[in-house]
């Protein structure tokens, strides 16, 4: 779900032609004495055209100032979605992707029989080649256009993306119902993400790199040259809200990216899940997948900076001062710990 983007197929659709005008080329023409071929053999071919979903005032702006030109005026056709026929023409003449295709030409042919030449993406355009039949390189079912994560495809009633973008619109009339009251286990969603929420967590303490803080500051090293790290506790916790990608609930470590954000996002809650772990669990199996990382260089403390932050969020305060004491024990012993006898390690205090 998290890679997932959203397939927006409207109810009509607008088709912007770039109509290139005779009475334009021949008034070019005669204004600088010359013959433009080039432009007047376009007149004979299938005529370019710009998808626009009726209401995006922006995109139709967009398509109208893409279609205006010395040779060219714009001409908007309305049609109900879900009423074209498609046949593949070319691949684009030039890539716009760093050397990988990005669209192919495909004529679209209208209800009234009119013709117009659309760029479709390439990857997009795939995914209808695999869910359909096609006879001499014309689709055998009516296609609607739309667009996924803005760029323009064709979709027919079987094909997967179309039944998704029925969902999508589902979920797009119920924006209005969008909230930030949740409980714990109650899954909510966007149109691209879906997640549950786990609950709350408190971050206890920060770890301060006081050597840098102290250059930025005063724009000089303090007379030591000895790295410092201040683990200093906060006389305020701060409130986390912890989710998690629902298909990555029962995943742990490092690839199950649990987000924490001090601010609760307004989405539809769409579902609920009982029995959930608490959310220190996922924080704490994310952060401590870095335990487990090789210290590539004797002087890299990065296994001792990940473990003692992992112990600065907590499920409840009342943990604040058995974590304390944990953290000044592993601090008071770092220069002894094993793993660590033949490192360079950095001072590190722990204030409270």
């Amino acid at each position: 779900m998290a890679d997932y983007k959203a397939v927006n197929i409207p109810k009509n659709i607008i088709l912007v032609e770039k109509h290139i005008s005779e009475a334009k080329i021949k008034a070019e023409e005669t204004k600088n004495n010359n013959t433009y071929t080039w432009i007047r053999d376009r007149l004979k071919k299938i005529p370019q055209a710009y998808v626009v979903a009726e209401g995006n005032k922006k995109v139709l702006e967009s398509a109208r100032n893409w279609a205006s030109c010395w040779y060219a005026d714009p001409i908007e056709h309305t049609y109900e979605n879900g009423s074209f026929k498609l046949k593949l023409q070319d691949a684009a003449d030039d890539s716009s992707n760093s050397g990988k295709l990005s669209f192919w030409n495909c004529v679209l042919t209208a209800p009234d029989g009119k013709e117009f030449l659309v760029g479709i993406n390439a990857e997009l355009l795939l995914d209808t080649l695999l869910e359909n039949t096609f006879i001499n390189g014309t689709c055998q079912n009516k296609v609607y256009l739309g667009r996924t994560a803005s760029q323009v495809g064709v979709y027919t009633e079987n094909m997967q993306s179309y039944k998704q973008s029925k969902l999508d619109d589902v979920m797009r009339a119920n924006m209005n119902k969008k909230t930030d009251k949740y409980v714990v286990g109650d899954i909510v969603s966007t149109l691209t993400k879906k997640q549950v929420y786990l609950g709350t967590i408190y971050k206890i303490f920060d770890i301060k790199d006081v050597y840098w803080e102290s250059y930025y500051q005063t724009g000089y090293y303090r007379a030591t040259s000895k790295e410092h790290y201040a683990v200093k506790f906060l006389a305020e916790p701060r409130l986390f809200h912890v989710f998690i990608d629902i298909d990555d609930l029962n995943e742990k470590g490092y690839s199950c990216y649990p987000e924490w954000t001090d601010k609760m996002p307004k989405r539809v809650v769409t579902g609920h899940i009982a029995d959930i772990k608490q959310p220190i669990y996922y924080v704490r199996e994310h952060l401590s997948d870095y335990l487990n990382m090789d210290i590539k260089n004797c002087d890299w403390d990065g296994r001792f900076y990940h473990k003692l932050d992992s112990y600065s969020y907590v499920q409840d305060l009342s943990e604040t001062d058995e974590v304390y004491n944990k953290v000044k024990a592993l601090v008071d012993r770092q220069a002894e710990a094993p793993e660590f006898k033949h490192c360079v390690m950095p001072l590190y205090t722990v204030e409270r």
